[in-house]
């Protein structure tokens, strides 16, 4: 899909969001790798109904219009501040107003998971706070999803 017409197809979930309807996101990058991976996984988006919290996954727009999917590292009185699971950097702030839709489950490997799931609390309570430590774990763990098995 071209980068026009994926943030058209976006935009058209978005209004969906708007207008209380829950919508089916396929993955589309890797910044949330390990936990969802482009071309296997997708998400599933609603309006924030609820006051954010660390952790909480979230599809946002950037100031140059492209949307993106992170997790909410930080909340300060300038905004939020996200960063992707294989990111090792934050990003903000971002306003209220650029946060599209949270992320209420998620279709992966095949399986549908949600909050109280043991890896999706993982990435949320465990994963988002280690960010120091993604980087020996991350280089680690693509070395072995690259090597073939015999």
């Amino acid at each position: 899909m071209r980068h026009a017409d994926k943030e058209k197809y976006i935009s058209e979930l978005i209004d969906m969001t708007r207008e209380g309807i829950e919508v089916d996101l396929p993955v589309s990058d890797n910044s949330m790798s390990p936990f969802l991976r482009d071309n296997r996984d997708s998400v599933y988006l609603k309006k924030p109904s609820e006051e954010l919290k660390r952790g909480d996954m979230v599809l946002f727009r950037r100031s140059n219009g492209k949307y993106i999917m992170h997790r909410i590292s930080k909340i300060t009185e300038n905004g939020y501040y996200t960063i992707g699971d294989a990111q090792f950097f934050e990003e903000g702030p971002i306003k209220r107003e650029q946060i599209c839709g949270i992320v209420t489950k998620v279709r992966r490997k095949g399986e549908c998971i949600s909050k109280g799931d043991f890896v999706w609390d993982f990435y949320e309570n465990v994963w988002s706070r280690i960010i120091k430590l993604r980087k020996p774990f991350l280089k680690f763990n693509w070395k072995i999803a690259s090597m073939s098995i015999r």
